[in-house]
């Protein structure tokens, strides 16, 4: 039962299958605070941009 266990263990501790998907994880972890980020410091301006794009295609209409 022992030997089994340590087996057991030692086949898990050595499987590496997993160890893409944790990478993949922190990678998309990391792509996703940085657009949040670029996303906060530019949402001024792109506030700004689409009140303007709003402004011409309401005067455009009239």
């Amino acid at each position: 039962m022992i030997k089994s266990a340590r087996t057991l263990a030692a086949r898990f501790w050595k499987d590496e299958s997993g160890a893409s998907m944790v990478e993949y994880v922190i990678l998309i972890s990391l792509v996703t605070i940085f657009l949040v980020a670029a996303i906060g410091l530019m949402s001024d301006e792109i506030l700004a941009r689409f009140e303007q794009i709003t402004t011409l295609l309401n005067t455009a209409g009239a």
